[in-house]
């Protein structure tokens, strides 16, 4: 994640780029985006086979093979308890024919890596096996392809030969055939080989050519993977000229970032990328991408489920799968393009967000198979090079989804701009789930001129600690009284055992961001003398590359010399309490503050972690309803008392169980059938907690005021490098304090009103 949120009107670039076809006519390849997805109609169908897991699966002509293998115990097998056997499996594109017969034929240390199907469609199992040769003192892998015949037999052996001084490594995606020539891509060189397996040329690059190497329809052979891009890098694709045998400049997917992506053959000088979360079809010859299939919109977790896909020429796309179940299948779907008028059988909700976490695809794909009347559909940002700036573009535009998942963004410019709906009036009409269900410090830090737009399912707790007799029973502090309650200690003493001034500058100044922004209007104030006094205090520390940790002193004897001035301090369990009690223990206990503020009473921050995503429902949502029998299900009793050892619940009822657990002295069986142990029972735990730290651990939920997130907010992330550029000039002594806060505010400023 690395760009800020910027909602204002865009122009948006097409990204240009053009392609030196090496000794031919320069060409202009536009990276076209194309945002329609078409709809497709699945078909299931239970594939009955021996095997339990797929490795490999190709099309040849008419039949689709995989190979796989099972699982079998034998206790005369006594090293693993059991074998592994091989199975080869073949069908008709619809699932009919199905054969299956153990693959038998190859040498005991030979590991399969993939099937294949050549430029003559003839069909290989690709094999290494690790050989050392006494007479020539040399040793590596031996690769083989063995001829598949039609009754599934093994046939004719190629083993790549190999030149002393030349090394290379075939993997289940850098090999290629064309032209009656295999290709290996391998570090910096391809190699091609005859068809006797005989190294024939060897093409050296100088630099790294990527980790795919393939071949398209229209018989030309591209390169493609991780490449150097300026200071940088990503994921490009290159052209390997036939003609000159050169390799052409690289070429980009546009604004989307593709990871852990596989390459299938289309027609012509198309091609197919699966990133795990969508299908796309990318013309080479024009640099037209499109999003062909979101595996969650097709009802399937792309990252789990599916073994493998074929697009075919007729727009029907066919999908193995096998689910991770006790009693496991293997399924071929049959997705056929219809309608979209045709296919929205259920009423059509769009979810969004920066990114996706798996227990949220998992929430979908369970809503989805449940509810007979919605349907959830997705767009995960993530893919673009730009994610906010995209989701940005698209709002602006009236794309705005049903549902939005706000955890990486700015929710309070998204507030100002009245995108979203009050879910105290849901909670209203709501038979189960009311206001008063939820901790009231909680709603109270959530809501927005007593409107809620969002409620997560769980937070923890973020401030500062130090011992009692440092500070007593303070709570709350400014910047200047924190700096001068430092500097009152004696010399020997130690800020926080890691700090850099980096962290003391821009760290705490973003902590207490509110203080210097008004949202509202806009306004913005760094010419304080506050910020003036922290911006020369962080000077006195080592910057992060100057500090040497490695030389810090225990942090718990700092603590018992009473040197130790501050620690970060989070609460993720109740339990955790006992860490700093033990901690502190011989200074007379602890104290929690709040990070420095100017506001009085300043109180302890709330952590939403981003695998608890951070929901909204937008006015723009059509069935509101459905928007909220999505959301409500992580607000309800039975699906935060599951996430019991997880953080801090906000129901109030679900706090109530796990503080009651952690006081158990003894195992008992609770209302819900869930077994409770001891702290003390396993749990890393010398005991269990007391009625004192239970009040205690409730004096801080009572004290949260403040949000935050596991990573800072996107828009925090551009003033955290406005803050970062300029202090460090500070640094370098290229401005005074008073200039660097100064240019501060005037930055920070136009950001938020470009934003606005």
């Amino acid at each position: 994640m690395k760009n800020s949120l910027i909602i204002a009107i865009f122009s948006i670039i097409i990204a240009i780029f053009s392609l030196t076809a090496c000794g031919k006519e320069k060409k202009e390849i536009i990276s076209k985006q194309i945002e329609k997805e078409d709809s497709y109609q699945p078909t299931y169908q239970t594939l009955s086979l021996e095997m339990e897991a797929i490795s490999s699966a190709v099309i040849k002509e008419e039949r689709i093979y995989l190979y796989g293998n099972k699982w079998v115990e034998d206790e005369n097998e006594k090293e693993m308890g059991g074998k592994s056997y091989l199975y080869l499996a073949s069908m008709k594109k619809d699932g009919s024919d199905l054969k299956e017969k153990r693959l038998e034929g190859l040498r005991k240390k030979e590991a399969v890596l993939s099937l294949v199907v050549d430029n003559r469609n003839q069909l290989y199992i690709v094999t290494q096996e690790y050989k050392r040769d006494r007479k020539t003192k040399t040793e590596g892998e031996i690769y083989r392809f063995h001829l598949v015949e039609e009754e599934g037999n093994l046939g004719t052996v190629i083993e790549l030969k190999r030149k002393k001084k030349e090394q290379y490594e075939l993997t289940t995606r850098n090999f290629t055939f064309l032209s009656d020539k295999l290709y290996v891509l391998s570090n910096t060189k391809m190699y091609c080989f005859n068809q006797k397996g005989k190294i024939e040329h060897v093409y050296d690059a100088k630099e790294s050519l990527g980790e795919w190497l393939f071949s398209s329809a229209d018989g030309k052979l591209y390169l493609c993977g991780w490449m150097e891009d300026g200071e940088s890098g990503r994921n490009r694709i290159r052209e390997f000229d036939l003609e000159t045998e050169t390799f052409c400049d690289p070429m980009d997917f546009g604004d989307y970032t593709l990871n852990e992506f596989t390459i299938l053959r289309g027609e012509g000088s198309e091609i197919f990328l699966n990133d795990r979360k969508n299908i796309y079809r990318y013309n080479l010859a024009n640099g037209e991408i499109k999003t062909e299939l979101t595996w969650l919109n097709a009802d399937l977790d792309g990252e789990d489920g599916v073994r493998a896909y074929f697009p075919l020429k007729d727009g029907t796309i066919l999908v193995i799968t096998r689910d991770d179940s006790e009693d496991a299948k293997i399924e071929l779907i049959t997705f056929q393009k219809v309608e979209a008028s045709k296919r929205k059988e259920k009423k059509t909700l769009l979810y969004a967000g920066i990114t996706m976490e798996y227990p949220m695809k998992k929430k979908i794909l369970e809503f989805n198979k449940k509810n007979q009347e919605y349907r959830i559909e997705t767009k995960d940002y993530s893919i673009y090079d730009d994610p906010a700036k995209q989701l940005s573009l698209d709002i602006i535009s009236g794309k705005v989804p049903d549902i939005l998942d706000i955890t990486w963004l700015s929710k309070e410019q998204l507030i100002k701009k009245g995108l979203f709906l009050d879910l105290y009036d849901f909670m209203e009409k709501d038979k189960e789930i009311k206001k008063e269900d939820f901790i009231p410090s909680v709603l109270k830090t959530l809501e927005n001129d007593g409107k809620l737009y969002f409620l997560p399912s769980s937070f923890q707790l973020k401030g500062l600690v130090s011992s009692k007799k440092l500070m007593k029973d303070k709570e709350s502090w400014t910047i200047s009284e924190m700096i001068d309650r430092y500097e009152a200690m004696p010399e020997n003493r130690v800020f926080m055992q890691y700090a850099d001034r980096e962290w003391i500058g821009s760290g705490i100044i973003r902590a207490c961001i509110n203080d210097y922004i008004d949202w509202e209007t806009g306004n913005v104030n760094f010419q304080t003398d506050e910020i003036i006094k922290l911006i020369e205090f962080s000077n006195q520390f080592p910057s992060v590359q100057e500090a040497d940790y490695s030389q810090m002193e225990d942090k718990q004897i700092l603590i018992e010399e009473g040197r130790l001035f501050l620690e970060p301090w989070y609460l993720s369990q109740p339990a955790d309490i006992l860490e700093y009690t033990k901690q502190y223990q011989k200074q007379g206990g602890y104290t929690v503050l709040s990070y420095p503020s100017n506001s009085e009473n300043k109180k302890l921050d709330m952590v939403i972690y981003d695998n608890d995503s951070i929901l909204t429902i937008t006015k723009q949502c059509e069935y509101t309803e459905g928007a909220w029998e999505f959301v409500r299900q992580f607000l309800t009793y039975e699906y935060q008392k599951e996430k019991f050892h997880y953080n801090f619940p906000t129901r109030k009822d679900v706090l109530e169980k796990k503080l009651k657990a952690m006081q158990a002295t003894k195992p008992y069986t609770d209302e819900d059938g869930m077994e409770i142990l001891p702290l003390d029972s396993g749990y890393g735990f010398e005991r269990p907690l007391n009625k004192k730290e239970i009040k205690q651990i409730r004096s801080f939920i009572d004290r949260i005021g403040g949000i935050a997130t596991s990573y800072h907010d996107m828009v925090n992330e551009t003033i955290a490098q406005i803050l970062e550029e300029e202090l460090e000039a500070f640094y370098a002594g290229d401005k005074t304090a008073e200039e660097a806060a100064k240019i501060i505010e005037n930055r920070v400023g136009l950001y938020i009103s470009e934003s606005s």
